[in-house]
């Protein structure tokens, strides 16, 4: 650690001026720790029993400016001990005390590598707000399919993280796990990216130093940091499963929404497909047969890419019929993105043409049907600029772009008319 950190890890910290999160993997048999903290200790790693070891470790790494703690090996601990098998009792109070030790210095917990028991035990430590639902990452892998996982992390209040990614495609002479630097090409950043937004969680991008793509980084977060994120993660749709018990799927269709003043604006990844899906304006969340939404293709729109719809109305009349193929120049594999955005009477809010998540809490304060069209109040960092994207002519759709600098408070409106 001293040759990593020379200074120390508050340094780094002090040094940053943002919070950490701090990883814990699984405590070996011969753990110094046995010493003073009670801990059933077998062949390949031990398990503690004593909240005061974690109220010891998550306080001193507190000091140093972390505010995550995350438990990592989950499954290794449970799978490689006969304590967590054949006692009811053991592992419980493992987690259990992880949570109180948390509680009590306002820290929180992700898990990491968790089996459906370890989230399960989580509703009895309300620190853990958080967990992997993916691998680990492996550039070129597609370990960018964490809809599944995030249904059951959502349904249990946890918010879900799909580990790290990489933004530029190559970068040599990395190492991988396989301590060969076998995988040293990720094809997919858009897709890695695209997916980590869609999470609503953690976003982690793991490039080399000097290999980070800022500009697509920045799709997934304001200028101070903070990320845009729908109200909920992007999850397979109930539509999804009508003939996957008949034949099985491997595709992704995942749905996420944003709700601001009483409009509802869906994000629809559709991924893999092995033939063309259907979507019916009635199997969106909350929606009706009467219902009418835009479907806009992201991507396609604003690249404006020759050939491709790139818009399309979705009601009781029209459903929204996606394609297999994916489009030219955003990654190997083939998928597409979709924006659905409530139809109004004059103007359609695509919303932030270079963020992945377009209207998001963290970003629209409000939105209001004028006279004239529409006005939307916005919000962010001081001096920021932001560029909302608004469709007035369905039949003919062509993206109009309203441009604002927020002021000193970071706030401000843009507007169709």
């Amino acid at each position: 650690m001293s040759t990593v950190f020379p200074d120390g890890i508050k340094y780094v910290h002090d040094q940053i001026g943002v919070p950490l999160a701090m990883h814990n993997r699984y405590f070996a048999p011969d753990t110094p720790y046995q010493k003073n903290f009670s801990m059933i200790v077998e062949e390949y790693c031990a398990l503690p029993q004593d909240e005061n070891l974690f109220l010891s470790i998550m306080g001193a790494s507190k000091s140093w400016g972390n505010v995550v703690y995350e438990q990592d090996w989950l499954i290794t601990t449970y799978e490689k001990m006969n304590a967590t098998q054949d006692n009811v009792v053991a592992g419980r109070k493992w987690l259990v005390s992880m949570g109180a030790a948390a509680a009590k210095l306002n820290m929180t917990i992700q898990y990491c590598m968790p089996l459906p028991l370890h989230l399960l035990q989580s509703v009895e430590a309300q620190p853990v707000t958080q967990t992997r639902v993916s691998g680990d990452y492996v550039p070129g892998t597609d370990q960018w399919k964490a809809g599944w996982s995030s249904m059951l992390a959502w349904a249990l209040g946890l918010v879900p993280y799909k580990d790290d990614f990489w933004t530029t495609e190559s970068q040599p002479n990395c190492y991988n796990m396989d301590g060969r630097g076998t995988h040293c090409t990720e094809p997919n950043t858009i897709l890695q990216t695209l997916s980590a937004a869609l999470t609503a969680g953690p976003v982690g991008p793991s490039d080399m130093i000097g290999k980070m793509n800022r500009t697509l980084i920045m799709h997934t977060c304001r200028n101070d940091g903070l990320l845009l994120k729908a109200d909920y993660p992007a999850i397979p749709l109930d539509a999804f499963f009508r003939n996957t018990f008949a034949t099985p799927r491997v595709d992704q269709i995942w749905l996420s929404s944003t709700t601001i003043s009483s409009y509802t604006f869906h994000y629809l990844l559709a991924a893999g497909l092995p033939s063309p899906f259907t979507l019916r304006v009635s199997d969106l969340p909350g929606a009706s047969n009467q219902s009418n939404y835009v479907a806009i293709d992201y991507f396609s729109l604003l690249n404006k890419i020759a050939g491709q719809t790139t818009v399309a109305t979705l009601d009781n009349a029209h459903d929204l019929v996606v394609p297999v193929a994916g489009l030219p120049n955003i990654g190997q594999e083939p998928f597409r993105y979709y924006v659905l955005a409530p139809q109004t009477a004059k103007c359609v809010l695509m919303g932030e043409v270079n963020k992945f998540i377009t209207v998001s809490k963290q970003r629209v304060k409000s939105i209001t049907i004028t006279s004239l069209g529409m006005s939307v109040a916005v919000m962010g960092s001081p001096g920021e600029s932001l560029q909302f994207g608004f469709i007035k002519d369905v039949a003919n759709p062509s993206l109009t772009v309203a441009s604002v600098i927020l002021d000193q408070q970071g706030l401000g409106s843009v507007s169709c008319n």
